[in-house]
């Protein structure tokens, strides 16, 4: 992890105080408040309830092993098959234990929807060691395509020395989804506004599905710079919030604002490498890498030539460069207006909005970035060359949809009402929603800038 990256994380963990507080944990009683309910021991018995000893003042796990016994509590929640997750529980175990005694958590993704039949894969976090107290394990892991369900465990293994044993409290376990556009934790992607000229100023919708939740929210500081542009919606810090991709018109230069709702946290942290020039722009963000950092990517575009490349990256540092196959669409009236996992295989596709025909279609890539097919959505357009595609996030089900779906957001040119399309994993459009409320007050004056 680069040094950037590590001081906006940093920055993040010290505004929180505490780790993602308002982040909705998909385990029930991850704080073991009075109990063990919602967790099952294995083997048997070899769980219990502490309620003298926590983090958090309110109880913890303890799990006890046998001399080379590994025993866990784990629990099984719903998944979404290509989604996003962040995983965490605290453990500490008793400093006089065997060295070799270890503590810590995996996840184990299923095509059932139980944790009962179809084992994928497993994951592991770091191992926490008695000389370590009180200590976080965690990971971020892509959930594979066709995981329908996740099992969490939090694991205590003893050393095999005779006698040896091991007692490990667990504390504050949690499961949380990282859904692109984010920019509050609370598993809904939001909508980032700009004002026209000469405000410019910068907006952020928070919403609940397609509801807007309040009023509209400044970001802090305002950002009014006609330069400085919009180009991304993403995590970047690993605090599972996202944040946002500003691009200078002039020199092309690319930084991060690392985001705590709509306040920056701290300065911009710069990209480290400059486009190879300025006609190359932030087109699109989304998780191309996520196998190395976890860190979202930027798609850039360039203007001229219409040729597209990935910047695969850690935070502000680029990591390398990947050309998609192909590297351009078929002419320049085809727009990229969003990247996310249209199919939910746990590959990003690219969505294309033609700005001639209204029409739309996906590319589905595979983990090499090459298109494995281009597909129009259904419809294929709205049926009036008024109404644009202005981005792409999870805005919640829909009337016949599927849990965590990409869905394709619009804006009328005329009017400024906002519909968002809910989608299947075929590319169907399952319903067809306005925002509420449809559009800003004096809608002709904003446009939407993200995420996409």
């Amino acid at each position: 992890m680069s040094a950037q990256r590590s001081a906006l994380i940093l920055a993040c963990a010290l505004a929180l105080a505490s780790t993602r507080a308002w982040a909705t944990n998909l385990l029930s009683n991850g704080g073991f408040t009075g109990s063990l309910s919602g967790w099952t021991a294995q083997p048997a018995g070899s769980a219990f309830h502490d309620a003298t000893t926590g983090l958090h003042g309110l109880g913890a796990a303890r799990t006890v092993a046998g001399a080379g016994q590994t025993v866990q509590l784990t629990q099984c929640v719903t998944a979404v098959p290509g989604g996003m997750y962040d995983a965490q529980a605290y453990c500490r175990l008793s400093a006089a234990q065997d060295s070799a005694t270890r503590c810590g958590i995996h996840v184990e993704w299923y095509a059932g929807n139980s944790c009962d039949s179809g084992f994928i894969v497993r994951r592991w976090s770091n191992q926490v060691t008695p000389a370590d107290g009180w200590e976080r394990a965690s990971l971020r892991v892509r959930a594979p395509g066709g995981a329908h369900s996740v099992r969490l465990a939090l694991w205590n293994s003893a050393s095999s020395t005779p006698n040896s044993g091991s007692n490990a409290h667990h504390d504050l376990a949690s499961l949380d989804l990282v859904l692109k556009g984010d920019l509050d934790n609370d598993d809904a992607t939001d909508v980032v506004l700009r004002r026209t000229p000469p405000s410019n100023g910068h907006y952020v919708w928070f919403m609940d599905g397609t509801t807007r939740i309040g009023s509209e929210v400044a970001l802090t500081p305002l950002q009014t710079d006609p330069f400085l542009v919009l180009g991304g919606v993403d995590e970047f810090t690993g605090d599972g919030r996202s944040d946002l991709v500003f691009q200078q018109t002039f020199s092309g230069a690319i930084e991060i604002w690392a985001m705590q709702g709509a306040k920056r946290l701290g300065e911009p942290q710069p990209v480290n490498v400059l486009p190879a020039s300025n006609q190359w722009r932030v087109t699109a963000t989304g998780h191309f890498n996520d196998d190395v950092t976890g860190s979202a990517d930027l798609v850039l575009r360039n203007l001229t030539t219409q040729k597209l490349e990935v910047w695969m990256m850690d935070g502000p540092q680029r990591l390398s460069v990947k050309v998609p196959t192909p590297d351009q669409a078929t002419d320049g009236n085809w727009r990229l207006v969003g990247a996310a996992d249209f199919d939910q295989d746990a590959h990003t596709d690219f969505l294309w909005y033609n700005a001639s025909t209204g029409k739309v279609v996906i590319w589905l890539l595979d983990a090499a970035l090459v298109r494995t097919s281009g597909q129009f959505t259904n419809p294929d357009s709205a049926g009036d060359a008024s109404w644009i595609v202005v981005g792409a996030g999870d805005y919640g089900v829909g009337v016949g949809g599927s849990l965590g779906t990409a869905d394709i957001l619009w804006r009328n040119s005329v009017s400024g009402k906002l519909v968002v399309w809910h989608m299947d994993t075929a590319g169907n459009r399952t319903a067809g929603l306005f925002t509420t409320p449809d559009a800003p007050v004096n809608p002709l004056d904003w446009n939407v800038v993200g995420p996409r």
